[in-house]
This record gives structure tokens, sequence and C-alpha cells, in this order.
């Protein structure tokens, strides 16, 4: 049986009219459509009605959008509704403006450095996140990165979950949602695990592809290319990598030692986790305002008609073996200690077993200057590198893409502005001319960070609340760069980040926005926690007890701050005490965003009247932080 085209006009479920068909294949269609009474516009993605019948793929079809609303990244894109039609089984996402990585390939050739990495570190840190909550994507190729439009500028955004390997843990036992003997995928970005059938595929299987899309972004040349599909893939498992130098390519020696280890033929030799991969590229990266400019420019240099997922992912099948399912997660300990410097420990392939967390921790930034990222991961795999010198070869690549100069009249906004507290009477002017930056304890500077995700969290708190104008004045106030870094959002969030940019920040909104209510920040964290830290802390979406949720939040707090031991204690009926030892590189405005982040955490997992009660440490730098949480269940 053919698929039937829908025309345009064409209502499907009663509420989504066909505008527009946006691509397809033999296994269905994607088209523009409207929904009727909300008069949002969104890509419709339908399965051809004769494969309903097919529970396996019908299951398939739909484990994409269960995918997406279990991470709920900025950087992946969103699911909005799923069901059945008369037409066939439907998902609808939204709906993006711009062009796939793989349209830009075809126009521009290559990309410059700031423009692959404008796309790449967003790559990696959805892939985080996917990770964490134990979805493997499998498919990463530049025709399922996105570059979207959007009225600050530009975004990068991860397409089709629709093959992901994603675990549930029910009763303490492991179900795979991947049907054995199947697996669909481009060969050119296969890892060597699936391209063979053999070892297991995890996280470190998307780890070879972003290396493969990294590879492609600089030369232009996929690494692995051949006349077939067999013939690639004997080429993915048996033959090395080119260099990029093999290609004339004078880079900084530092992304090809990158490479090596991305496109390592082993998964133990590989990034045990995406956010080292970042990590270990973050002195490369320009600037967040240059690669906000490059990604701008990227989507603007190429036409193409709107969409958010790539068609030809309904129609490309292969039958080839699967592998084996990941590690499940386990439930978390008691306690945790939070990474500190001097951590080597090593850190599961996939979102880390709860009950022993261990988290590799970068090297960290020299003192004296808060937005210098760490430089890199202590990763096993590091102890391996020796970077070889670059010889260029003759070769005929493609032209680079070279953005525009970018100056700072050009810089787009993050959001338009917003009502709030405005900075023009006499008394907030006085307090903003009096307010100066207190310097962190001595002790602690240069031995205490934060990861870039808390950073942008708290530039989104003040901007939510009062609005853009009145956190640019805030701004002032700062360092120059840290300033830029959050008025263009460049914190990357999985790079770990001195102190003092975001205390000072904190401290000073506090002071003048806040009129020096430092319980504030309280509301802000409770507020704001499903839009920017619940996928951090929260690992799963199914319904936990508050003690259960409490204790695998451990995790998450060692992902934003590398200082402080965390301890849950036993619930004493509704009742917990939480315990922060060796707080002191916290001030006052950050342990009250503690607390709120907790009480919102615990009403999430369905507790009611939640009330937390500082027991000790409510000052800032003190050196233990203690509160006891209560709930009715």
């Amino acid at each position: 049986m053919s698929a039937r085209r829908l025309p345009a006009g064409s209502v499907i479920s009663g509420k989504y009219k066909v505008l527009e068909r946006l691509g397809g294949g033999g296994m269905g269609d994607v088209y523009r459509a409207e929904h009727q009474l909300a008069g949002r516009v969104v890509a419709f993605k339908l399965l051809r009605s004769d494969f309903a019948e097919d529970q396996d793929l019908t299951r398939r079809f739909f484990q994409e959008a269960q995918a997406v609303n279990r991470i709920r990244h900025p950087n992946i894109v969103d699911v909005l509704d799923a069901g059945f039609s008369e037409e066939g089984p439907y998902v609808v996402m939204e709906c993006l403006e711009g062009a796939s990585v793989s349209a830009a390939l075809a126009k521009h050739g290559r990309f410059d450095v700031a423009t692959a990495m404008a796309v790449i570190v967003p790559v990696l840190d959805a892939l985080d996140a996917a990770h964490r909550h134990g979805i493997v994507h499998r498919d990463l190729k530049p025709e399922n990165i996105f570059v979207a439009r959007t009225p600050s500028g530009a975004q990068v955004k991860i397409l089709d979950f629709g093959i992901a390997k994603v675990l549930d843990v029910t009763e303490g036992e492991q179900r795979p949602h991947t049907h054995t003997g199947i697996i669909f995928g481009t060969p050119d970005y296969l890892s060597p695990e699936q391209a063979s059938g053999e070892g297991a595929v995890d996280g470190r299987s998307d780890v070879f592809a972003v290396g493969i899309v990294l590879f492609e972004l600089l030369t232009g040349r996929r690494p692995f290319e051949a006349k077939s599909a067999v013939a690639t893939a004997y080429k993915i498992v048996h033959e090395p990598a080119p260099r990029l130098a093999d290609y004339g390519l004078r880079l900084d020696p530092r992304l090809q030692a990158v490479l090596d280890i991305a496109l390592a033929k082993s998964p133990a030799d590989r990034f045990t986790v995406t956010s080292a991969f970042a990590d270990m590229l973050a002195p490369l990266v320009p600037e967040g305002v240059v690669r906000r400019e490059a990604l701008r420019e990227l989507a603007e240099t190429v036409e193409m008609p709107a969409t958010q997922a790539a068609p030809e992912a309904l129609s490309h099948a292969r039958l080839a073996p699967t592998s084996a399912a990941m590690a499940h997660t386990s439930d978390a300990p008691v306690s945790a200690e939070l990474p500190r410097a001097t951590s080597d420990a090593p850190v599961s392939p996939v979102a880390p077993t709860l009950a022993s967390v261990d988290f590799v921790v970068p090297q960290r930034p020299s003192a004296g200057s808060s937005r210098v990222p760490a430089s890199a991961p202590r990763d096993p795999a590091l102890e391996r590198l020796s970077p070889t010198p670059m010889t260029p070869k003759s070769s005929s690549l493609p032209p680079a893409m070279t953005p525009r100069p970018f100056t700072r009249s050009s810089a787009p906004l993050l959001s338009t502005p917003r009502p709030g507290v405005r900075l023009s009477t006499p008394t907030t002017a006085r307090r903003r001319a009096s307010w100066m930056p207190r310097p962190l304890p001595a002790h602690v500077k240069g031995r205490c960070h934060a990861r870039g995700s808390f950073m942008r969290a708290v530039g989104r708190w003040v901007e939510r609340a009062y609005g853009v104008e009145s956190r640019d004045e805030m701004l002032e106030l700062l360092a120059p760069d840290d300033a830029e870094a959050f008025r263009t959002d460049a914190f990357n969030a999985l790079v770990w980040y001195e102190l003092d940019a975001v205390d000072a920040l904190m401290e000073a909104s506090t002071a003048i926005l806040m009129e020096g209510r430092a319980d504030e920040w309280r509301k802000l964290a409770r507020a704001n926690f499903e839009k920017d830290l619940a996928a951090i802390l929260r690992p799963t979406s199914r319904l936990l007890d508050v003690q259960t949720a409490l204790k695998r939040s451990l995790a998450g707090w060692a992902r934003i701050f590398d200082f402080g031991a965390l301890r849950v204690g036993a619930a004493t009926g509704t009742r917990v005490l939480v315990r922060v030892e060796g707080f002191e590189a916290a001030s006052l405005p950050m342990r009250y965003a503690m607390v709120g982040t907790t009480e919102a955490l615990v009403a999430s997992a369905g507790a009611s009247e939640v009330a937390i009660r500082i027991a000790s440490g409510e000052s800032s730098f003190a050196r233990d932080f203690e509160f006891e949480v209560s709930w009715r269940a």
C-alpha cells in the first residue's frame, strides 16, 4: 500500500490543519500544520497508516516523543503532542525556521573553528542531558543537527530521537526500549560497535558520532568514506581516522588530540561522558559572543524551508544487529561527596550510577579570572594523550565559512525587555552608586567553582523577575568580561567557572533589586526550577518519594558545585535533615537558592505543604549549612 500524501487544508485528528508538505519518504511524511484552536504553527510528523499495524514500528515512532519529553533540554527539539488519527500515528513538534547543518555544509563546504564550535558545544550539552537520563541518540549526523533562527539570533537543536536507546528501570529490572536485530542509522556516522554489532552501545557511541561530525565540519569530508555501506562499515571498524594535517589544515594541535580520543576504536579509549569532551574543547572555544554571531550568520546564509525533523529519517532504514542494553540507574546512597579539584574518579559512560557517585572533574581555572573555564577534564583517556606535530599535505579542501566581523552594536539581545523593576528612582540609583563587590574569602578563591549551567540560571532568574534592563544595570557593576558572558548567555553549561562572577551578580541584585532581602533568591529558585535546574537535579521523570528524590539529587548538586559534602539524613516521618559540610565558599544568596531549589524538587515529588527550616549556616561563608525539610504526603 502506498502512502497517501495529504493535500493542503486537510484537518488531522480534528485539530491540525495541513499547510504544506515539508518532506518525507517511504515510511511517512512531515507537514507544516497549524493547530486550529491555539493558532500555533507546528511540524506534524505522520507515520503511514498501514505501518500502524506494526506495533514495534509504532512504538519506535512514539519513542521519540517519550525520549524528548524525558530529557527536556533547550538544544533538543520540543515535542508538543502525539497520538493516533485515521491517517496514521503522528507526533507534533515545534516548527523551526532555519537549516540543517547538512544543508549548511552543502553550501559552505566546511566551517571555520568558531562556527564549528558554535554547533558542537550545544550538541555536547544536549547529549550530556540525554545520557544522564539514560538515553543514547545513536544517529547523530549533520542532517539531525538543526540551526534554527530565533529572535535573538540562532539556536542549535538536535532532531530525531526516534531510534534513541531508552531504558526504563522498574523494580530493579533493566528494560531496553530497542528491538534486537534492527538498527536505523546512517553508516558514515556509526561507531565501531554499532557497525560491527559487537559490544554495548552507550553514550560513548554518541561521542564517536560527534567526533565524526566535528571532523566533517572542519574539513568538509567524512573521515570514513567509501563507495558502499559495507565498505564504510569496514573502514569504521578497522581503519584509523585520517588526521586534520592530512588535509593541509593548520589548526591548534589540541583539536587533533580531542579527535584522537573521540574517534578511538575502543569505547574504553574514548571520552566516558560528553561533558569531558566539552571540557577538553573549552580552551579552544571562542568567546560566547563570537560563537553566537557565527551561528546567526550560519542560519542566515542558508535558505531552507521551515522544518523541525529531518524528513529523510522516515525513509532510510537498514537491518543490522543491535547491541546489549546500557546499565540501569540504581538508588542513591544516603550521602555523597561533591567532587573536589583533586578528584580524578572514573565516570560511567551513561547516566552515573547513583550508588557510587563519581564524576570527572576538569582542571580548574587559574586564579584571577572568574570567566576562564576549566582547561581539560581528568579523564583516563587523557593520560594517553600525546599530540603529534601537524605536517600539512597538499589537499583540495572546500573553503571554510568565515562569519562577518562582529561588533558589539550587532550583538543580538537574549530577549525583548520585560516589565519589571526599573532602576530609575533616586533610592535605587543611590544603592547602585554605593554598592561595591565583596571579594570571596582568600582561602576559597580559585579553589571552588560552579558549572556554567548555574551561572546561566542565575542570570536568567534576574532577567525573568526584573527585566532585561534592570539585569543589564546590575551587569554594569561586574567586570566587563563577566558582564558580557551573562549578557550573551555565553557560559558553557558543562564547564566549571570560578564563583566571583555569579557571586557578584547575586550580591548586587540582592542589595539593589531586592533591597537587601537575600531570601528573595529562595523564591526565584523555586519559581524557575522547572525551567533551569530540574533536568540536572531530577534524573528521572518517574514520580519518586521525597526521600528518594532528595538522595538522587546528590549527583545533580555535584554537577553544579565542586565544593561541599551534601548529606541527606534518614527520614523521620515526613521530615528529613539535609546537611552541607565545607560550604564556606557559598554566600547567603547562594544558600537561599539551594533552599528554594530543594523546595521545588520536593514539591515535584508529589509532596504538598513543603516547608524548610534553616537550622544553621544562614550567613555568607559559614563552613556548614543545615536545613530541615518537612512536607505533607
